[in-house]
């Protein structure tokens, strides 16, 4: 009995210090890697493609680890398709829920809105670099003047008005500009930018840790290992389409169009949604955003304290 009763403390110590306070919400701060319903039920092992499209088919529960290696479990934790995220024998451990995508919404907000949530909940390592921007230091500071070879008129430049009145400049006529040779940077052809390697990774000031575990598609391909984090949401009631949320390491594209997770499977492959973005290409504030898919994918999954 007191063996029982230290392993169950020991337990709770260790998902204690897997939190992290957020706001009102408490989040834990690993992707959940349990094989089991809170029932105690297994749930069912999906290695080949054709095992995981079948339980998908089937819209029966399955997980797995990324290319079916555990040592990615070590760090990114299972993936799990939707069935097995809305089952009703409950996927997260008593105690916890997964969230939905309101309560993503209320964690999002708190650190002052997508598009400067996503750089506060990556984590510092882990995440590849991507090709990018940054200012040129050279000519940042150059006047337009100056760049279209139009350099500022010495001679009169600190003339004062009343005496510019009765005395025109014999340089410039009084435009204030002289023609001069055109001013052509020799770093960056006067884009004002260079090509820059830029890291994907975060700040983590929240301490969330979110890491890129990727995904697995319906017919069983991995996928955005190192580049992109996926995270489900819990089903609202009559919602046909999976909703989840996202993390990336490289500029997310807003196409305009309105998410609508009541969309029937016939209009699916075609439904409006609109992904919440609003990314900086040249800082590392990419944004969190939204996006829905069908339950046969593989995501990862957070757990938030009841």
């Amino acid at each position: 009995m007191k063996k029982l009763l230290s392993l169950i403390l020991l337990l709770s110590f260790t998902i204690k210090a897997q939190e992290i306070k957020i706001g009102t919400q408490t989040w834990t701060t690993k992707n959940l890697d349990v094989s089991k319903f809170r029932n105690g039920e297994a749930i069912p092992l999906a290695k080949t493609n054709a095992e995981w499209e079948l339980a998908g088919q089937n819209q029966q529960p399955a997980w797995c680890y990324y290319e079916n290696k555990g040592e990615n479990g070590t760090t990114y934790g299972k993936l799990y398709n939707g069935y097995a995220v809305n089952d009703p024998r409950g996927l997260a451990p008593s105690g916890y829920h997964i969230p939905t995508d309101k309560e993503w919404t209320t964690l999002t907000d708190y650190l002052g809105g997508d598009s400067i949530a996503g750089a506060k909940m990556k984590n510092t390592s882990g995440w590849n670099s991507f090709a990018g921007t940054k200012p040129c230091n050279v000519c940042k500071d150059w006047t337009e003047g100056y760049r279209e070879g139009k350099d500022a008129c010495k001679a009169c430049a600190n003339w004062t008005e009343d005496y510019r009145g009765g005395n025109t400049c014999k340089l410039c006529k009084d435009t204030k500009i002289v023609n001069a040779a055109k001013h052509k940077c020799l770093s960056c052809k006067n884009t004002k930018t260079l090509p820059a390697n830029i890291s994907g990774n975060g700040t983590n000031t929240t301490g969330f840790a979110g890491l890129p575990g990727g995904f697995r598609s319906s017919d069983g391909w991995f996928s955005d290992l190192g580049s992109d984090g996926y995270w489900w949401c819990l089903k609202k009631e009559k919602e046909i389409v999976g909703l989840f949320f996202n993390l990336s390491g490289d500029v997310i594209s807003n196409d305009g169009f309105k998410y609508d997770p009541l969309v029937t499977p016939e209009v699916y492959p075609v439904a409006n949604y609109k992904i919440r973005s609003l990314p900086d290409p040249l800082l590392n504030d990419f944004a969190s955003g939204r996006d829905f898919n069908t339950d046969q994918f593989g995501y990862s999954v957070r757990c938030l304290r009841d």
